[in-house]
């Protein structure tokens, strides 16, 4: 037998060292040499003792290495004269090129620009939306609850395999409990339960969008929705907003229309009575479906909730969408979706080969905590914190930043400032005249806003002279110097 040395690629041999067990370690640096052709065609393999001197190991070790090539059939062995390489090894190296992934993914639609923020528990004062305190979640009553989950005749459950079922105990526990209370009625097969609102909007857009198909939404409007819907292809239209709300004139001709009703993503404002029967006149008259996404339900601080649009259905033609996460946690990703049975059983057969039902675990826990009454308890406790929380922005906002005291009118969680042309009356000239900037020099006193240019649509018109201003996830006591620190990062004190 021909003996041969090892290539001098030695820069390879300590490259490797985090590859473990020492074996494949042995093996990958043999297939890189046989990709690069360093060991002939014609000749055979270094022989097991030379490879164990010139790498310091022992031979065992590269037999077992050997072995690996052999089954893998990139070396072949020849009787009475060695181990050779399998020509296709030694050319793959050559033939080889990077794949380029932004070629093969499939793109129906440019998807648009994500709001993505930091840490919020790394600053000071996050006047931020859909976030929560954290000392506010029921720590107590949830444990009891998924206790309860995990033991006695809920565990089979709990642990369980529903398929493309839901926790009937949840389902039956919001529609009489949730839904009732809001005046939506509605049977089991009308009632899927989601890995939050955002599954809901997924499985929405599979069975209900495509290229070409028309959809209108609010603009500004909440981003992640756009980008689902966009993403499919459909031909997007914008309603604009204002003080009523979303207007129906600019839903003409859509094939489906999504709203956030009760309270307007970003901007908090209520569609009107009157907007909300003409919305449902205008589904009726162009054959559209309605989604409402009612995501702040629970959290009017003032007055009692208004009805839903799907309460005042008659047809079907309204689309229901619900979440648990503004007010308990995001971290649930709980939500539900309410429309007809046969919509129903399509978003089921789509949700099965996504993530199948959402956790057993966490719909039992739900239930029970709903049953249990902590659930209407951490609602009325979150309404008296909330309204305690938007006193004392009104008191700061008065004290620290007075050109927008006449906005805050109405107790909410999220408010959406529009900026005055100056933030001193124009008698500094170094103050920041735009939201993007202020924000920009906010985050760096360490609070966190968000100017309202994020949530408009790709190719219109953007403002830079508005803040959505969050207090889910301030805690009470910061509030006051959060807003100080606001008005100061706003005239570059």
């Amino acid at each position: 037998m021909i003996s041969q040395s090892l290539p001098s690629a030695t820069d390879d041999w300590s490259s490797l060292a985090g590859i473990t067990p020492l074996h494949a370690r042995v093996a990958e640096y043999l297939r890189r040499g046989l990709r690069r052709g360093e060991y002939p065609l014609n000749r055979p393999m270094p022989p097991s003792r030379v490879l164990a001197e010139q790498l310091g190991i022992s031979r065992t070790t590269v037999q077992t290495a050997l072995q690996t090539l052999l089954d893998e059939q990139v070396i072949v062995s020849r009787p009475r004269s060695g181990m050779y390489p399998v020509e296709s090894a030694a050319v793959a190296e050559s033939v080889a090129s990077p794949v380029d992934w932004n070629q093969l993914f499939y793109k129906v639609a440019p998807p648009v620009p994500q709001i993505v923020e930091p840490d919020h528990s790394r600053y000071p004062f996050p006047f931020l939306s859909g976030q929560i305190e954290q000392a506010a979640f029921p720590t107590r009553s949830w444990l009891k609850a998924v206790n309860q989950a995990m033991s006695g005749k809920n565990l089979r459950v709990a642990l369980g395999d529903p398929r493309d079922g839901d926790d009937q105990e949840l389902v039956s526990a919001l529609i009489e409990e949730v839904l009732a209370l809001r005046g939506v009625h509605a049977t089991p097969d009308e009632v899927m339960i989601t890995v939050g609102t955002q599954q809901g909007l997924h499985l929405l857009t599979r069975a209900l969008l495509g290229p070409g198909v028309q959809v209108a939404m609010e603009n500004p409007g909440y981003v992640d929705a756009e980008h689902v819907f966009s993403s499919s292809g459909a031909r997007m239209q914008y309603m604009a907003v204002d003080g009523a709300g979303a207007s129906p004139d600019d839903a003409a001709g859509a094939h489906v229309i999504y709203l956030t009703p009760s309270s307007h993503h970003p901007t908090s404002v209520t569609l009107s009575p009157e907007r909300r029967q003409r919305f449902l006149a205008l589904a009726e008259a162009q054959d559209a479906i309605l989604i409402e996404d009612d995501y702040d339900a629970e959290i009017r601080l003032q007055g009692p909730p208004l009805a839903p649009m799907k309460s005042l259905d008659q047809s079907g033609r309204v689309v229901y969408l619900g979440t648990f996460s503004k007010y308990l946690a995001p971290g649930l990703r709980m939500g539900y979706v309410v429309a007809v049975p046969e919509l129903i059983a399509q978003l089921r057969s789509f949700r099965h080969y996504a993530t199948k039902a959402p956790s057993p675990m966490l719909q039992r826990s739900l239930a029970l905590f709903i049953r249990s009454g902590d659930y209407a308890r951490q609602l009325r406790s979150y309404r008296v914190k909330s309204r305690a929380k938007f006193t004392r922005f009104a008191e700061a906002v008065g004290e620290y930043l007075p050109e927008f005291a006449d906005q805050l009118t109405v107790p909410q969680m999220n408010m959406w400032l529009r900026m005055p042309e100056r933030l001193d009356g124009g008698a500094a000239p170094e103050a920041v005249v735009g939201a993007e900037e202020w924000s920009q020099h906010a985050r760096a006193r360490g609070v966190l806003v968000t100017p309202g240019s994020m949530y408009y649509a790709p190719g219109t018109t953007v403002r830079d002279d508005e803040l959505r201003v969050g207090l889910a996830s301030i805690p009470e006591a910061r509030i006051a110097a959060g807003v100080r620190a606001l008005g100061c990062a706003g005239r570059h004190y």
